[in-house]
């Protein structure tokens, strides 16, 4: 990039497009433009150099983690029920780019402006934004290395609102508490006998999130993140003890604790089942509220350490902050980690406990307390899904990993990855291999047989295609995905039929498609594959790598605002769309032929399960 002799950087946050013969170099930090040439995406900046920006973003963390509050370590200076290190339970350690933690999009932004900064000797920046968080950290960033800067479109900061916001977070936790103890206080004491009593030498956490019930009620257990898995260990005496986390809009509380119930029941000798909620007790739930209010009090002074510490990220991680230590997501891990202390210290010892990993906070205070009741045990981090380059939750910096003395204590001892694919990244994420276990793909196994399909001529021949529409659990990544499908030209919508799919979690509407041929879908992944032409998937979601996998053509969305988080960034044939009008040009020269996508083993799919009962025999 050729700047002029002033080393001027414009960084437009605008809607606008920038004229042309604007002096300097132009970072587009939102949308881009056709122009002017002298114009660049800060996309296309961070996906320049992307190894070094996710390394310097989690650089951060590592140290806000270890911050010191008047010269005492955060974790000594802050004691919570089952938990070593609080500050590992928050939404800055979980680190969740594309749902919970937004502002990561505009910190890795932030990061890449700082690196372009420095290796132009930029001397000059000017800013066109209405955003003040925006504004205040490239001011700071601009101060910090002496640059001058100018902001031409005023914006206010509101001190009195966040403030506000402060209080309204205090009283929905207190909310959020009564409301999760009133639901759950049928399920109090249900199961814990059994628990107790219980020798299985495995502990598995899960959530009811689309446990069939039918089968459950006749004492089957059919969960689509396990698959055949528990029956596979049941077969072959491999003993086992489940915690289930519910998800509130599951099933009603006195059906899920009959379904538990039968589970426990029929499964005597190789499973016991019990839901989390069952520790619950008033002790539990008084001690609870003493943490949330220790956290509360000291938010002042960790808080003011973390903001020092980041420097002039802070205006970037402030809602993260305020959230993590006044909000439901402080009451709620403080209330799980209460719990799962409570079912790790009143059961038989363990040899291994085993977790779906996605780096809730949750999952770092059964790490905690897992380790304090089971000293030889092993946790493992099973990462069901798939493992996507910019999913920060799955990768930390190396530091955690060093057993002289910086371990993050909240990390598993062993993550557990389905394929080969999902290993690949995460060694090239700075994961010791020693911490990694290859295991069976069990949300996948059904793929072992997609290779084998065979393509009906009959529907690639016909008028009207079929396109699969796959929604994602994010209702933004969603709802951008739709924005773009019903704005395509007119000429596609009549030779489209829609076959749509939405994540259990985040519905789609389907008066949103009125100009199409269109219906929602409980076809199976694998059933709905096989009688459609062409896939275009949300950005986020791991289904399109199960489309990809069958040899489908794929389309997937992408928001130039924010970072492709999609399992296919990187592949052969995969193909990106961020507005209509690059979907029409897709459309256009589509081929519904089987594509030659990459042929690599992307999961491991043997239906007996070999190493997952050669890690847990």
């Amino acid at each position: 990039m050729n700047l002029t002799s002033k080393k001027r950087l414009i960084i437009w946050d605008s809607t606008d497009c920038p004229s042309e013969g604007m002096e300097g170099q132009i970072v587009y930090w939102g949308r881009r433009f056709v122009g002017p040439s002298n114009g660049i995406s800060i996309s296309d900046l961070i996906e320049s150099n992307p190894d070094l920006f996710r390394s310097e973003y989690l650089d951060l963390i590592f140290r806000i983690n270890n911050v010191r509050v008047s010269g005492i370590p955060v974790k000594d200076y802050l004691k919570v029920t089952g938990c070593d290190n609080f500050l590992s339970l928050t939404l800055l350690s979980e680190k969740s780019s594309w749902a919970r933690s937004p502002k990561i999009n505009d910190i890795l932004k932030a990061i890449a402006i700082k690196n372009f900064i420095l290796a132009n000797k930029i001397s000059h920046i000017s800013l066109i934004t209405t955003n003040g968080v925006l504004a205040s950290t490239i001011e700071e960033l601009a101060s910090f290395y002496g640059i001058e800067v100018g902001v031409s479109m005023n914006y206010r900061r509101w001190r009195f609102k966040a403030l506000m916001r402060r209080f309204s977070y205090i009283l929905y936790s207190v909310a959020w508490l009564i409301r999760e103890v009133l639901t759950y206080w049928p399920l109090k004491g249900n199961g814990l006998e059994r628990w107790a009593n219980s020798k299985n030498e495995s502990i598995f956490i899960s959530y009811t999130l689309g446990l069939d019930c039918k089968k459950a009620l006749n004492g089957d257990f059919s969960s689509p993140f396990w698959g055949n898995l528990p029956k596979s260990l049941s077969r072959n005496s491999i003993a086992t003890s489940w915690i289930h986390i519910p998800t509130r809009s599951d099933m009603p509380v006195e059906k899920l604790k009959r379904m538990i119930r039968r589970l426990d029941l029929d499964n005597m000798g190789y499973q016991t089942h019990i839901v989390l909620q069952s520790f619950m007790d008033l002790r539990l739930i008084k001690k609870s509220i003493s943490d949330f209010l220790l956290i509360v009090k000291n938010f002042r002074s960790v808080g003011h350490a973390i903001r020092s510490e980041a420097g002039f990220f802070c205006h970037l991680l402030r809602d993260d902050i305020d959230r993590s230590f006044l909000s439901t997501e402080a009451m709620s891990v403080i209330f799980y980690s209460a719990l799962l202390e409570k079912a790790n210290s009143s059961c038989a010892p363990k040899k291994i406990g085993v977790y779906l990993c996605e780096n809730n906070s949750w999952e770092a205070a059964f790490n905690f307390s897992f380790r304090k009741y089971h000293k030889t045990a092993q946790s493992i981090g099973f990462c069901h899904s798939t493992v996507r380059y910019w999913d920060l939750r799955y990768f930390y910096d190396p530091r955690s990993y060093d057993k002289t003395g910086n371990q993050d204590s909240a990390i598993p001892d062993f993550f557990a990855v389905n394929g080969p694919l999902a290993k690949e990244i995460m060694l090239e994420g700075n994961c010791p291999e020693a911490k990694l276990v290859e295991v069976e793909a069990t949300r996948f196994m059904y793929l072992q047989n997609s290779k084998k399909r065979k393509r009906k001529t009959l529907k690639s021949n016909s008028h009207r295609k079929i396109l699969l529409v796959l929604g994602d659990y994010n209702e933004y990544n969603t709802n951008f995905l739709t924005s773009i499908l019903a704005n395509i030209d007119p000429k596609f919508r009549r030779n489209l039929r829609l076959l749509i799919k939405s994540h259990p979690a985040c519905l789609i509407d389907i008066n949103t498609f009125s100009d199409f041929r269109a219906e929602l879908t409980s076809l199976s992944m694998s059933d709905a594959l096989d009688v459609s032409d062409f896939v275009l998937a949300a950005n986020n979601t791991s289904s399109a790598i199960e489309a990809y996998y069958s040899g489908m053509t794929v389309i997937s969305t992408v928001d130039l605002n924010k970072l492709n988080m999609s399992p296919l960034r990187g592949l052969n044939n995969a193909v990106f769309v961020s507005d209509s009008q690059m979907l029409n040009s897709q459309l256009e020269q589509l081929s519904i032929e089987e594509r030659n996508n990459e042929s690599c083993l992307f999961f491991n799919l043997d239906p007996k399960f070999p190493l997952w009962n050669k890690l847990l025999s």
